[in-house]
């Protein structure tokens, strides 16, 4: 059907992925790994993304509806995804709002694909005001069993610093190395204090 329409694709999503009174129930198992088969599927895929990142806000926690076109990829879908990826970086890298849902979408189905998109970012915007309104490691999660959340977040951060040193403009890139060391700062007195917590009281937690 998308060989003889394509443009079936941008009513489908706008059906099923922009409803804003539908937008808590959305399926983001849905897998539509087919349309990176397409002839010429960079333009109504970026139709496509912009449409689903559009209707969706993004509040950093679970997935992002824009998880659709890139479930389960065989590795001939991957190498177009991820050039399509970065390009997508390369015209959108200011704007948060689209690089949130792309990013999120990286944690979740190309994390192999992380750090190169990552460090692709940084050679395009070392602006700190940007860097602090994409979450890098998400926005929350749930844990489960005897584990300290403050240490598990400063070891996150740790990893994204880890690649921001990897990038080849370290002087433009001094203020976003500062951010993340108090954010590692931060997360690993947050988690003494959640020690001392469950030390003092451990039937509470």
């Amino acid at each position: 059907l998308l060989k003889i329409k394509p443009d079936f694709l941008l009513e489908y999503i706008d059906s099923f992925y922009t409803d804003k009174e539908n937008r808590h129930s959305r399926n983001t198992h849905t897998q539509l790994p087919f349309v990176w088969d397409l002839e010429n599927h960079s333009e109504i895929i970026k139709k496509a993304v912009l449409l689903i990142i559009d209707g969706n806000y993004y509040f950093g926690i679970g997935e992002h509806p824009l998880i659709i076109l890139f479930h389960h990829l065989n590795e001939e879908q991957k190498v177009k995804a991820k050039a399509f990826i970065l390009d997508f970086i390369s015209e959108y890298h200011s704007d948060e709002y689209k690089m949130n849902p792309v990013f999120d979408v990286l944690r979740h189905t190309l994390n192999e694909f992380f750090e190169e998109a990552f460090l692709h970012y940084l050679s395009l915007n070392t602006n700190i005001d940007n860097f602090k309104k994409i979450w890098w490691r998400g926005n929350g999660g749930t844990y489960s069993g005897d584990v300290i959340i403050g240490e598990i977040h400063a070891k996150d951060w740790q990893n994204i610093l880890a690649m921001v040193v990897k990038s080849n403009n370290q002087l433009d890139l001094i203020p976003i190395k500062n951010y993340i060391k108090k954010q590692i700062e931060y997360e690993l007195k947050s988690g003494e204090e959640e020690r001392k917590r469950k030390f003092i009281d451990p039937d509470r937690w």
